[in-house]
């Protein structure tokens, strides 16, 4: 355990009056057609978030501990946590398609949890498995091969995870290619996804593209496409002149399933600067939510030099904001202590969501390290590799850490995660380490702010070590005038499942890598289990 000073503020204890033996009865059996008609409470069409002033969460009672809440209050307060998810087989490079993938469910109660897991077929969902998960244990679904093959509508491609109380899914894909995505629930779905991602490289195959999934019928899919669409749009789908306002986009528009899945992939340029996906917009309406993976094949960054990555993110408009402290992910330390630690680049890329948002990086003590004004056609991006990042825009963006193409070493690979603004961090994380990487968990804060790390459970159901703690190997601070003074701290986990906890809110990003591979997930964000509060 590592501790400093506790950072003071208001407590407010809530609490669930539904007793968590309803929770299963209170969500019910609901028919195919009418799965996920009704939106969510507290739905928004941006990234406006439930946390309060200074990342600070509307309700924060700060326990170490986990506490039991049902469906139906987590769907209240969207977070990270929640009980339904909807996931994909996300298509992997070349021959490599079928290499395994797992969606890993956390159970962070102190109760068991029923979970299962189900694949979209044609018109209805059919069970593939059904679990018991522990208290504050985890299972790696297995589900096989499901991926879409390019660009079109696949009624058969999507799988959907429910549980009887609230739960974290993590998706990740350990073959050839190593990548992962922390799941969104889908209470935390809005009608509006602004889209972050790669580009298609010239004269290489593997291809950006973005999967959509609605849960609701009778969903239109509007876009405003920052790419032209591989090999070509299909024709069952309406293509509008180009927007009047936004010249740069295309503009697309067709109907969506509930649990289909529309593939678009995106066409290779030539331009000097493409960032690719980013800064497409994707709007179902005010009642129909839609979810956006990002995903590419084989990406390299910053340009194709006969290595790639795979990456892939679901990504969650509630996490658009103007603060950010961005952590730098791969690292080389020398067992021996001989040489020196190095850090290989870390990409910090952002997209704007409305015209003329001036952005600043910002390092050290406040320096400014670049400035730019963006509209959302315009991605901006810069590398860093000697320290951490913080940044600020005058207006919501959203921002992403990418592992870029190893150049000093050959650890990692290209890898994406969408991080949390400092006004949606929380208090509570639980991360999910798999076996066969180093993994270092990035723990940003506030200076000085208590933080455990405690591993709960093994993947090998062998016993937790004597000292479950894990301790930190480097703490690194920056500064700006808006957010005070904050820290990295990271702190390299063994494989197994590990709680991370403060007592001010926090950010986990779970880095690992290995030899020219690697991946990346956010550990979470909104209210945590203990702000949520214990069920009656």
């Amino acid at each position: 355990m590592f501790a400093t000073a506790m950072s003071g503020g208001c407590l407010m204890e809530v609490v669930d009056v539904v007793p968590i033996a309803d929770a299963g009865e209170d969500e019910g059996e609901v028919s195919d057609d009418e799965a996920g008609d009704e939106a969510p409470a507290e739905q928004d069409e941006g990234g406006s978030g439930q946390g309060g002033e200074d990342g600070a969460p509307l309700f924060d009672v700060g326990s170490g501990s986990s506490q039991v809440s049902t469906c139906e209050f987590a769907d209240q307060f969207p977070s990270h946590i929640g009980c339904e998810f909807f996931a994909i087989d996300p298509d992997l490079a070349g021959l490599h398609d079928e290499d395994p993938y797992v969606f890993a469910v956390i159970n962070p109660l102190d109760e068991p949890v029923e979970v299962e897991l189900s694949r979209r077929n044609d018109q209805s969902w059919a069970q593939v498995e059904q679990v018991t998960i522990p208290a504050q244990q985890v299972y790696a679904f297995e589900p096989g091969d499901n991926h879409a093959p390019g660009t079109g509508v696949f009624l058969s491609a999507v799988f959907r995870l429910t549980s009887t109380a609230p739960v974290v899914a993590v998706q990740f894909s350990g073959g050839y290619k190593s990548s992962a995505t922390m799941l969104q629930p889908s209470a935390a779905w809005t009608p509006t996804t602004h889209v972050a991602g790669w580009r298609t490289h010239e004269g290489v195959g593997e291809r950006a593209f973005m999967g959509i999934v609605a849960r609701s019928s009778g969903t239109t899919v509007k876009l405003a496409s920052s790419f032209d669409v591989f090999p070509n749009t299909p024709t069952a789908w309406d293509v509008p002149d180009p927007l009047p306002d936004d010249p740069d986009f295309n503009a697309l528009e067709f109907e969506l399933q509930p649990g289909a899945l529309a593939r678009l992939d995106a066409k290779a340029t030539e331009a000097e600067v493409d960032h690719g996906t980013s800064g497409t917009t994707v709007v179902t309406g005010q009642e129909h939510l839609n979810s956006v993976f990002s995903v590419h094949t084989c990406a390299a960054i910053p340009d194709y030099d006969g290595g790639c990555g795979h990456m892939q993110e679901q990504l969650v408009s509630r996490l658009e904001g103007q603060h950010f402290v961005v952590p730098r992910m791969v690292l080389f330390s020398d067992p021996n202590q001989d040489l020196a630690d190095v850090h290989e680049e870390t990409m910090v890329q952002v997209v704007a969501t409305q015209p003329e948002t001036t952005v600043y990086f910002l390092h050290g003590e406040g320096e400014v390290l670049e400035s730019v004004v963006i509209d959302p056609a315009d991605p901006y991006a810069v590398y860093e590799a000697e320290r951490e990042l913080i940044v600020i825009a005058d207006r919501p963006v959203v921002a992403s850490a990418y592992m870029t193409n190893p150049k000093l070493t050959s650890l990692g690979s290209p890898s994406m995660v969408q991080l949390a603004p400092v006004e949606q961090w929380t208090g509570m994380h639980y991360v999910w380490v798999p076996e066969g990487y180093e993994t270092h968990l990035l723990i940003a804060s506030l200076a000085g702010a208590q933080l455990e790390v405690e591993q709960v459970a093994t993947l090998d159901g062998q016993p937790l070590p004597a000292d479950p703690h894990a301790d930190p190997v480097a703490v690194h601070g920056v500064f700006a005038d808006e957010l005070g003074q904050r820290e990295i701290t990271r702190v390299p986990v063994a494989p197994g499942l590990f709680r991370v906890t403060s007592h001010s809110p926090s950010s986990v990003v779970v880095a690992g890598w290995r030899s020219e591979d690697g991946f990346a997930y956010l550990g979470g964000w909104g209210p945590s289990l203990a702000d949520l509060g214990p069920a009656g």
